[in-house]
């Protein structure tokens, strides 16, 4: 039995019980995990974010989220708020009734600029180089 992510008109998981109960459903059945259909429209990618099995998903490029593509390289999709405040981001929007978010890259992820000899605005001439 297949079910669609339930948003207004009450809660999904209570929706998705009394219609497992109506319809005669097994116990494993009942206890099977909510699958969480994203809409085509955010075009998600991959089994889960920040790791395979979360609720979130990466999105490709699509025309509801272009607008947010300009300003951040990664958005992604949660079904909830709830999922949306276990990552590190930005909220940008909501679209189909999924938060949309900008994720804060990992620190590893930055280049150490001050490590590496210079501070963040250091405009010094490269030295070493033949002319």
């Amino acid at each position: 039995m297949a079910f669609k992510w339930i948003r207004k008109g009450g809660s999904a998981i209570g929706i998705a019980a009394i219609a497992l109960i109506g319809s005669g459903c097994s116990q494993e059945e009942a206890s099977a995990p909510l699958v969480i259909v994203f809409p085509d429209s955010l075009n998600p990618i991959g089994d889960g974010y920040p790791a395979a099995g979360d609720r979130c998903r990466r999105l490709a490029a699509s025309p509801s989220i272009a607008r947010w593509l300009t300003r951040y390289s990664e958005l992604v999709g949660c079904p909830e708020n709830a999922d949306a405040d276990q990552i590190d981001g930005i909220k940008v929007g909501i679209v189909d009734d999924f938060v949309i978010l900008a994720p804060t890259p990992p620190e590893a992820d930055a280049p150490n600029i001050a490590a590496e000899g210079g501070a963040v605005g250091d405009n010094q001439p490269v030295t070493g180089t033949s002319e």
